[in-house]
This record gives structure tokens, sequence and C-alpha cells, in this order.
């Protein structure tokens, strides 16, 4: 994972430079992206996650002065609007097809895509925090030690929210062979 040059953009903020968001956006805003996507499914909802974000970084970056881990602060602000959205979402089934853009590569022939829908229902169908790992590790590469930083959880919580999320889909997609 590229680490964030995290000296200039505090002395950045400190000099009310606005190049210090767009360090930030080029550094990590495609695997915020993805994170969001990963977790929402839909591009619109994760575009405007992502604009919020950076909104909230523009008006209150001197708060990234304090911050020691940035990397685990963004994507823990990207967690907290998910979420928020989320929850004014109105109760409905997610489409996967929606979802097919985050997990299938392009590049991928159709006899590979195969079985697609089935792994994405049932990504869906894990509990938040267990997809949220899923998607860091397996969209963003991450290794638990990113994922426990990023998430403030420790090593083992990581690596165990993993876990189960894979019992969970091994289970669920036996019983559908």
């Amino acid at each position: 994972m590229d680490e964030l040059p995290i000296q200039r953009i505090k002395d950045l903020i400190q000099k009310d430079d606005p190049t210090a968001l767009d360090i930030i956006y080029d550094s990590l805003g495609q695997r915020l992206y993805h994170y969001v996507l990963g977790l929402l499914g839909s591009e619109p909802e994760v575009q405007d996650v992502i604009q919020e974000l950076f909104i909230r970084l523009a008006k209150k970056r001197r708060n990234l002065l304090k911050v020691e881990n940035m990397v685990g602060y963004l994507f823990a602000m990207a967690r907290n609007l998910t979420r928020d959205t989320l929850s004014n979402r109105p109760q409905q089934t997610e489409n996967i097809e929606d979802y097919l853009n985050v997990l299938v590569s392009d590049t991928k022939q159709p006899d590979q895509q195969e079985g697609g829908a089935e792994v994405l229902q049932a990504l869906l169908a894990l509990p938040f925090k267990q997809r949220e790992v899923v998607n860091m590790k397996y969209l963003e590469d991450m290794t638990f030690e990113e994922i426990a930083r990023a998430q403030n959880i420790s090593l083992n919580t990581a690596a165990s929210r993993y876990r189960y999320a894979m019992a969970k889909l091994h289970r669920k997609l036996s019983k559908d062979i």
C-alpha cells in the first residue's frame, strides 16, 4: 500500500495550501472510491460519499494536523459516511447488477464470471463489519494489520471478521451449488 506523504500534507495544511487535498485525493481517492463501492454497490451513492468526504476535509482540514494514522482516519471517515448513506436508504433489496462492476473485472472471460451473482448475493448478506473487512482484504488488497489500523480494531478482530465472513460465504455458496 502506498503511504501518504503525511509530513508534506501537514506542512501544506499549516500553510493553508489546498494542494494538501490534491495529494490526498491523488494518493487515496481511487482506493477510497473502491472501498465505498464495495460496501454500497451504487456508483452514484459512492460519488456522493467521496464528494462529501472531501468537502468535510476541506472545511476541517486542520483536524488532520492532530491525526496520527491519516490513512486509517480517512477510511474511518469513508466508513462513517457510508453507514450514514446505508441508514438513509429506503428498505429495499440491493441490486446485484450494481455490484457486478465491483468484483467482476472486465478482463475476465464470460465463463469465469459464472456464479458471480451468487457470490455477490452472499456478500450482500454478510453483516456490514464483515463485508467491510472482506472488501478491504479482497478489493483493496490490504493486510490484516492495515485493516486493523484503518478500522481502529485489533489485528485479531480484523482476522476474525474475515474468517467468519469466509465461513459464512462458504456455507451459503455450498448450499447454492
